[in-house]
């Protein structure tokens, strides 16, 4: 039996780096897709050396039938899942309104692919984000094909940023998860009127899904966010009549209750409160009402 070795190069200066001891008379090689490992067929005595390409080292010696003169590989198969884009916000949207785009799933892979669930990562209060399939689950993707997933964002908080997360199981070997997060962020429109009609009906909502309650217990609370409300609608009639002095008065009023200081007391609770008093000192801002400088000294 011969005794022999393969030679590893440095193809970028042509110089030796390892001698790598085989079986006798090798006779051809060949690599695996990841690069990671060299098989060499041992002619002379019946054997195929498998090299670490990492180390430059033999790893195994393997019996095989008489005289081998090659190796042939058969190629991995298995899907790969690629999502376009990796995550996507939807930036600012005015309450009321909703936006939307797609999430494109891709396989890549030279396996069929198959998504078994779509979910969202977490529940949020009027669930804002949501998705559409375009057929049912399980849903089975060939190689080089994709389908789009389609996304709203109806914004259920003021001035809040929302996160969440579109999360997609499969049958990918490298990731059995795949996650494209979300975010929004619900705004107001520009102009101080159409702005106070969009807060109050925001209010209303909030009121309705427990994101803002009266402070306090029992009618007294009831009373609070009820009075926080008609100030609202109250600012809103003063601007149409373009009584812009009394319309600042009552929005600093109103700002004064949902603030966060000690005094005066809040009239409201909840998590849709700070962004709601955002709301209100926007439309402060708008306004150019004289309460801006000493309403920020405040918050």
């Amino acid at each position: 039996m011969l005794s022999a070795s393969v030679a590893v190069l440095d193809t970028s200066s042509n110089t030796l780096l390892a001698v790598v001891p085989v079986g006798g008379d090798p006779f051809k090689l060949a690599i695996t897709p990841s690069g990671d490992t060299v098989y060499v067929a041992n002619s002379a005595d019946n054997t195929v050396t498998a090299i670490d390409t990492h180390t430059n080292t033999g790893v195994a010696t393997i019996p095989v039938g008489s005289g081998p003169l090659a190796v042939a590989i058969t190629p991995f198969l298995a899907p790969n899942l690629q999502v376009e884009p990796a995550s996507y916000s939807f930036g600012n949207v005015l309450i009321g309104a909703t936006a939307s785009t797609h999430i494109t799933l891709t396989n890549s892979g030279n396996a069929p692919l198959k998504i078994t669930t779509i979910h969202t990562s977490s529940s949020l209060d009027g669930n804002p984000f949501v998705f559409q399939l375009p057929s049912s689950l399980p849903l089975t993707l060939s190689p080089n094909t994709s389908v789009k997933v389609g996304v709203t964002y109806s914004p259920t908080l003021l001035l809040t940023q929302q996160n969440n997360s579109l999360i997609i199981a499969s049958n990918d070997p490298a990731k059995s998860e795949t996650v494209v997060a979300l975010s929004g962020r619900g705004v107001l429109t520009v102009g101080a009127l159409q702005a106070v009609s969009e807060l109050s009906a925001y209010m209303g909502y909030a009121i309705e899904k427990q994101l803002i309650a009266g402070s306090g217990a029992g009618a007294s609370a009831d009373n609070r966010v009820a009075a926080l409300k008609t100030m609202i609608d109250s600012a809103g009639s003063l601007i149409e009549r373009n009584a812009i002095s009394a319309a600042c008065g009552k929005l600093e009023t109103i700002y004064q209750k949902v603030d966060g200081n000690a005094t005066p007391p809040d009239f409201a609770t909840g998590q849709g409160v700070p962004g709601f008093g955002a709301g209100v000192l926007s439309i402060i801002n708008s306004l150019n009402c004289s309460a801006v400088t000493k309403q920020r000294g405040r918050s």
